[in-house]
């Protein structure tokens, strides 16, 4: 019996190591499945984010069609200026303003600050 028991050793230490080799990769695979699982909430929550901040957006992408149509009420008071006998239109300082603003020289930063009066 002494020799049987002296064999099997080997095949209980062979179990053992795979037993433990076993755990390592479940605790390794559960840890990568909780890990995809809060990134892909994550994900979800930059997903809504973005969708929001599209929506909120959307009306910047009219601003090319805002500026024609302010060039044209700009162009149709000028010539009603000029029918009328207005002065100059580059001695007025909002004239000009409406120009820079029109022509999409708008200001920025500090600029807009003092523009608009802060």
């Amino acid at each position: 019996m002494v020799l049987a028991a002296s064999d099997l050793t080997g095949w209980w230490v062979g179990y053992s190591i795979g037993a433990l080799i076993v755990l390592i990769v479940a605790a390794l695979v559960a840890t990568i499945i909780v890990t995809a699982r809060r990134i892909a909430a994550v994900a979800e929550d930059a997903t809504r984010s973005l969708v929001e901040s599209r929506e909120r957006t959307e009306a910047l992408w009219e601003v090319a069609t805002t500026n024609l149509v302010a060039q044209e009420i700009l162009e149709g008071a000028r010539a009603a200026r000029r029918a009328l006998g207005g002065g100059d239109e580059e001695e007025d300082p909002a004239t000009k303003q409406a120009q820079d603003s029109v022509s999409g020289s708008l200001p920025v930063g500090p600029d807009l600050g003092r523009e608009l009066g802060l």
